[in-house]
């Protein structure tokens, strides 16, 4: 069972991490693979900052822009970085750069409009993981080969 575990172990450490790149390019809003996504340019009807309550009772401030999409308005997805403070700085930030009137470009994952702006977390992760589980998986792959079918046999 070790001798198993020690020839294919590698190999299933690659798939496990190739899984989790797979979850990495596919999560978030927008998800990174989107960079390579259909992408259009859209008119902003509204940008504006709207103030709510957190769970735990703080202030939140959150970014809204509302474009023209496909003809009707939808509201723009993806707007929040990672790790956000949701503080009125970042929300003013977040909108600066869609003025009402000005045409942005807009990133189309699944149907729903999403800003046009990478996360460098996101993307990082999934550029990690997946160098991380391509390696894992040609090193385990030869791992394996280099380790036969009997590894006491060899000895």
């Amino acid at each position: 069972m070790i001798d198993f575990l020690i020839r294919v172990g590698p190999l299933g450490v690659g798939v496990i991490a190739a899984l989790m790149a797979w979850n990495s390019w596919t999560f978030g809003e927008p998800p990174p693979w989107s960079v390579f996504g259909p992408k259009s340019a859209e008119t902003v009807l509204e940008s504006r900052v709207e103030e709510g309550r957190a769970g735990n009772g703080t202030t939140r401030y959150t970014p809204v822009v509302v474009v023209t999409a496909e003809g009707e308005p939808q509201q723009l997805d993806g707007l929040v970085p990672s790790f956000s403070s949701f503080s009125v700085d970042m929300a003013t930030h977040a909108i600066s750069g869609y003025p009402v009137g000005g045409e942005v470009q807009v990133r189309w994952v699944g149907g729903k409009a999403m800003a046009d702006r990478t996360d460098l977390f996101g993307m990082a992760h999934a550029i990690f993981i997946s160098v991380f589980a391509a390696v894992f998986l040609f090193g385990g792959l030869f791992w394996a080969w280099a380790m036969g079918r009997n590894p006491k046999a060899q000895g």
